[in-house]
């Protein structure tokens, strides 16, 4: 006779798993609406400095840089909450999305930016 115990999943192990998730997709997603916004802006802001600012960043700016630490610690959370559970990590489709999220972002600026009035081939 067969031993068919049922495999039970720790729920400290599923709870690191989908907050590393949702971590991640919300980084995800302040990084894909921030840089389109900075796209929309020509691409390049700056604050302060000795010279004259042609495009003054958002009071937000800092919100990139930090959605990329976020989304590594997500990336961390959800590594240790597979680990713990004995499944597999969704690490690479992880990374996945996030290069695919730029890269929409990047495309939707190349082909339907209204102020170039075309195809903008830097952003291509």
């Amino acid at each position: 006779m067969e031993d068919r115990r049922a495999f039970v999943l720790p729920p400290s192990a599923l709870a690191l798993v989908f907050m590393g998730a949702a971590l991640h997709a919300a980084s995800i997603t302040v990084l894909f609406l921030a840089s389109r916004v900075i796209m929309g802006l020509g691409g390049f802001v700056a604050t302060g400095g000795p010279y004259e600012i042609a495009h003054p960043a958002p009071d937000w700016i800092a919100a990139i840089p930090l959605s990329f630490f976020v989304g590594g610690a997500a990336l961390g959370i959800h590594w240790l909450g597979a680990r713990r559970g004995g499944g597999f990590s969704l690490l690479p489709f992880m990374w996945i999305a996030v290069f695919l999220s730029l890269g929409v972002a990047f495309l939707e600026a190349g082909i339907g930016s209204p102020s170039a009035g075309g195809l903008v081939w830097t952003w291509l």
